[in-house]
């Protein structure tokens, strides 16, 4: 289920040039009439109106919202920027830029921008924004401004609706859509000028209290982690009511801020929308409710769509405002594949500014398609659907199982980079590539989306009411989110702006950690297309639930660790047996002279610093833990115990071992973001795993350890497969 709603919306001031534009007689006529009238390239036509009737011109006064949207000038240097900030082995992780930044350094010329806005002004049209970032520009006009602006007609039309979100009446162009010809070759998409193309909503009954207990976040909400300094965003196409929002903080007295419940949500109009317009049902509430459920001191924005369902002005709008670290949306859209590029540009750039998008996957299983967007957009976090059974008392989990609605699978609609493997989607779990399955796959993650009685507890119509659909699961996880990445903040991580960005990339880089994802593997949501089989839960990442839910309390530390945290605080234990060509004690010199950076191990074949090992808490309680980092992304890592020390080194693959003696390998993990700790959660401290394995640790006696890896690349270094970190003496 889903539902739609936006709130107050801030328009930027057009530059100087426009003031005498915008006030041109809509009579001027274009601007430029000695340019021949051109098709806009890719842009089609409804199709719908095959089979509809035409009842006549559609009426010349209607108020229509549109959004004009222009290519980058440098896709794949914009690519390439967003996939380097959002790779946490990347020296520019989260190093990211405003929108005015996304324009220069990406978009198409200023003055494109202004002569494209200045055009529609001298027709008539009112000018709403100018996207800072040079992908959009959104107005509103008539229709006879509009078919004037774009040399279109627009007619009415009547049809037999073939399904709940199809309209029997509607506007739309029967002539293609034009600009001059100069203006024309700038411009990749026209969107809001019909009235056809709308969304397609996607919706053990829970309350927030026991949210947090099901995903870890009871302990954070306790310690006053409840979103302060953090904004959520909603892109909303629904009606939605305050009051309801009110009766929701009443009833399950949720935290307030100092003006009082509900003042800090704010609603933002997006190319004519505004404060919930247009009848409501459900989807503009609940998601509101669910991410204010989980971060109610957060700042919510609304981004609310004008009643034509523009879904480009809300995105251009979003992003040109760059206030929200997390945003969130609830509904499938069969978009042409113009708007597809469109919208997918705008996320490009939201992903630039490090603005965490995500969507539904759906709740119609496997079955993606038609409403395939932005289920397919890698540049999207999909949230697909679990059904939970937690103690009606605390939230603990019982059992989590994949739920049969959950959208999953992969849309086999191709749209280029929209719609093939992205790169960091690996994993345990993630099928190899093939001939059919060379899509962008789905979901990422799963929460809780269904049971007998339905998912979540939320106000509609002024009454408590309940649904089922991964609608609850994104705004779940947009505001479960919110917190963490305060938590994360208070432990030195997240630096400058607080923002993850594209976290796809941590999250299969974490490739299922047990320590912060719960692996649901029973359950099934249907076939897979082409015939690839059973979509089913299993070991690590599928079709169903993608990694499952995060324990979100176990996750902050970690990701604090990894986003800029000094996780080396508290110096336990002495560092040596350095690879970097300048430790006097170690005269075996890396193998293939692969040199470290001072303090580390020797390089590996992603890092050329090496990995380094460090250690923090203390021996009496053992609350030591290891952490190496500048390992490569997933390594298999190997923390290593020795109990003496050959300080002069010895030859170990790709890097040079000290630790000696008799060896234990105390614990094996995969690393996260080329970074592992151990021990962590249940796994035993130190002492306690050396005892099992056979070397009881007397106090004050030293322990040698080093964490050796993978590195795969056999055409790197010595060629065999495997590095290791630098040393580091622990006197128990």
């Amino acid at each position: 289920m889903s539902l739609f709603s936006l709130r107050n919306s801030m328009f930027l001031s057009l530059p100087l040039l426009f003031a005498g534009a915008a006030a041109a007689s809509p009579m001027q006529g274009p601007a430029r009439a000695s340019s021949p009238f051109v098709p806009i390239a890719g842009m089609e036509l409804v199709s719908a109106i095959q089979r509809a009737t035409d009842t006549g011109a559609a009426p010349a006064d209607q108020l229509l919202g549109v959004t004009v949207s222009l290519p980058f000038a440098q896709p794949e240097a914009a690519q390439a920027f967003v996939d380097a900030v959002s790779n946490p082995n990347s020296p520019s992780y989260r190093q990211f830029i405003t929108p005015a930044e996304v324009g220069a350094r990406f978009g198409k010329p200023e003055s494109v921008v202004q002569a494209l806005s200045q055009y529609l002004a001298q027709n008539g049209l009112e000018i709403t924004l100018v996207g800072q970032n040079r992908l959009a520009v959104s107005v509103r006009g008539t229709v006879a401004e509009l078919e004037q602006a774009f040399h279109t007609t627009l007619r009415s039309y009547t049809l037999v609706p073939q399904n709940a979100d199809e309209p029997a009446n509607f506007i739309a162009c029967s002539t293609p859509v034009m600009l001059p010809a100069d203006l024309a070759a700038h411009v990749i998409d026209v969107s809001g000028i019909e009235t056809y193309t709308r969304p397609h909503a996607l919706v053990t009954l829970l309350t927030p209290a026991l949210t947090r207990g099901l995903y870890g976040m009871t302990t954070m909400f306790g310690a006053g982690f409840t979103g302060t300094g953090r904004t959520v965003g909603i892109s909303n196409f629904d009606g939605f009511r305050a009051n309801n929002w009110m009766l929701y903080i009443n009833h399950f007295a949720l935290p307030t801020p100092a003006g009082g419940a509900g003042t800090n949500i704010t609603t933002v109009p997006c190319n004519g929308g505004g404060v919930g317009a247009g009848a409501p049902s459900a989807e503009g509430d609940l998601d509101i409710q669910m991410a204010l459920g989980m971060a109610p001191l957060a700042s919510i924005r609304i981004y609310d769509s004008n009643l034509n369902f523009d879904l480009l002005s809300v995105l251009a709008t979003e992003v040109n405002d760059n206030l929200c670290d997390t945003i969130t949306e609830s509904y499938g859209w069969q978009l042409t594949a113009a708007g597809m590029n469109a919208a997918h540009n705008q996320h490009v750039s939201g992903n630039a500014q490090g603005i965490t998008y995500m969507a539904a996957s759906g709740d119609s299983g496997t079955a993606l398609d038609p409403w395939r967007y932005p289920a397919l957009d890698p540049e999207v976090l999909d949230v697909g659907g679990t059904t939970a059974n937690v103690n009606a008392g605390t939230g603990t989990r019982i059992s989590e199982t994949g739920w049969s609605g959950s959208g999953g699978g992969w849309s086999t609609f191709s749209i280029g980079m929209n719609n093939a493997r992205p790169s960091w989607q690996v994993g345990t779990g993630v099928p190899a590539v093939n001939a059919f399955n060379n899509h962008r796959l789905v979901p990422d993650v799963g929460f809780h989306a269904a049971g007998g009685s339905g998912a979540y507890q939320f106000y509609f119509n002024n009454g408590l009411s309940s649904a089922i659909g991964t609608s609850f699961a994104s705004p779940i996880l947009a505001g479960s989110l919110a917190i963490t990445i305060q938590k994360i903040i208070s432990l030195g991580g997240l630096t400058t702006n607080g923002r993850f960005g594209r976290i796809q990339d941590l999250i299969y880089g974490m490739n299922g950690d047990p320590a912060v994802w719960f692996d649901v593997t029973s359950g099934s949501n249907g076939a897979l297309p082409s015939g690839q089989g059973t979509s089913l839960c299993g070991v690590g990442w599928d079709t169903v639930t993608g990694w499952g839910p995060m324990n979100f309390g176990a996750f902050a530390p970690i990701a604090a660790c990894l986003t800029g945290a000094n996780c080396g605080g508290g110096g336990l234990g002495t560092a040596y047996c350095f690879g970097d060509g300048l430790d006097p004690l170690v005269t075996t010199f890396c193998p293939c002279l692969n040199f470290g950076a001072a303090g580390r191990g020797c390089a590996n074949a992603v890092n050329a610093q090496g990995a380094q090992l460090s250690g923090v808490g203390s021996t009496n309680p053992d609350t030591a833990q290891l952490t190496s980092t500048g390992e490569l992304n997933t390594s298999l890592s190997i923390f290593l115990q020795g109990t003496t020390s050959n300080n002069a080194g010895a030859l170990f693959g790709d890097g040079v071992r000290c630790a000696a003696g008799s060896l234990k390998r105390l614990y094996a993990k995969n690393a996260v973001g080329g970074s592992v700790t151990a021990p962590t959660g249940v796994e035993l401290p130190i002492t306690a795993r050396s005892a099992q394995l056979g070397d009881n640790i007397v106090p004050g006696t030293p322990r040698f350890y080093q964490t050796y890896y993978r590195d795969p690349n056999l055409g790197f270094c010595s060629g065999l497969g495997f590095n290791v970190s630098n040393a580091l003496r622990i006197d128990w």
